[in-house]
């Protein structure tokens, strides 16, 4: 566990800062959209879609025939970009922003959009990330690295050899159905990965747990300023998250092992009846998230050096990461 996969620079690439640009100009133009609501919504970003072929115009060779390879959503009665409408806006923002797309055929457009949209995350299209299939249980997980600017896949669990290294698409903790459903809508296949296979007694038991993980968030977040019940609750659900399997390591951390230790230090901080055991749970807390983030991260990454810190010094680590002060008298 923990042992690096893939690490990986996007090719194709939005900067935000341009994007923010292009809008500006565009409005400040007062261009507007003769579509209906529904429509504007499929093709809102066409404009990014421009800035994508134009980063795809200026690939190798070898790059481009590879991106070309990659997945394709090739249905056009669920495309926008097969419509009038995305190839007349398309054409109006690419001259208004002149870009320089006029040797590239409008097929080619289409089906650069497609793959974009069918295989980029939130910072890009990383041509061998790309490759990796969808678990509903993976054995490895994908993040984007701030620290060097790269997509990085490890390991999350043993992986043995000739086994499918398999990452989680999204986020969400969904039953079968509505997991199915997602994973359609948002990539165009059905999943068939053992989860999603469950049959009879063995699927109701999943879909239960997942239903319960989503009403704990909930009261989880009720709880907020009752440290004693927002510890229990959040206990309750990283157990859980560790039976359904499928929860990704870093919303674990994020939303999970974090919460709980800022619970237990805030706990600890307004209690003198039951500090200690307060400080137990903020310890098994620090010592939980930094090795999760050992697995995810690395030892070297920022994100564990601030769980290291947690660990040895987890009152005045929790105090100075909010800019709280210590009004409780307990000495830091």
């Amino acid at each position: 566990m923990g042992i690096l996969v893939s690490k990986e620079k996007p090719i194709l690439y939005v900067d935000p800062i341009q994007r923010e640009k292009d809008r500006t100009i565009i409005h400040s133009l007062n261009l507007k959209l003769s579509m209906t609501e529904e429509a504007k919504s499929k093709i809102e970003n066409v404009l990014d879609i421009v800035r994508v072929v134009e980063s795809f115009s200026k690939l190798s060779d070898s790059d481009k025939k590879e991106f070309l390879n990659l997945k394709d959503w090739d249905e056009p009665h669920e495309n926008i970009e097969d419509s009038n409408a995305f190839q007349k806006h398309f054409n109006m923002f690419e001259k208004t922003l002149n870009v320089g797309l006029d040797n590239i055929p409008f097929e080619t457009v289409k089906k650069v959009a497609r793959i974009y949209k069918t295989n980029t995350f939130h910072n890009g299209v990383c041509l061998k990330t790309s490759r990796f299939n969808h678990s509903c249980r993976p054995n490895a997980e994908c993040f984007w690295n701030r620290a060097t600017s790269t997509r990085d896949i490890r390991a999350i669990k043993t992986i043995m050899k000739g086994e499918e290294i398999t990452t989680v698409y999204g986020s969400e903790c969904l039953p079968m159905k509505e997991r199915k459903n997602f994973l359609r809508k948002n990539w165009n296949f059905d999943c068939s990965c053992e989860t999603c296979e469950l049959k009879e007694n063995d699927l109701e038991t999943d879909d239960n747990r997942r239903r319960k993980f989503k009403l704990l968030e909930k009261e989880q977040e009720a709880n907020v300023g009752n440290p004693a019940k927002e510890i229990e609750t959040i206990k309750t659900l990283y157990h859980l998250g560790k039976e359904i399997g499928g929860i990704r390591i870093m919303y674990i951390l994020d939303n999970i092992v974090s919460n709980g230790f800022d619970a237990a230090c805030q706990g600890y901080l307004n209690s003198w009846k039951q500090n200690m055991k307060f400080y137990s749970d903020l310890e098994s807390f620090a010592s939980l998230g930094l090795k999760l983030s050992k697995i995810l991260y690395g030892s070297s990454h920022p994100e564990t050096q601030l769980w290291e810190m947690k660990k040895e010094n987890p009152i005045k680590t929790f105090l100075s990461q909010d800019n709280i002060d210590n009004v409780s008298g307990h000495p830091i």
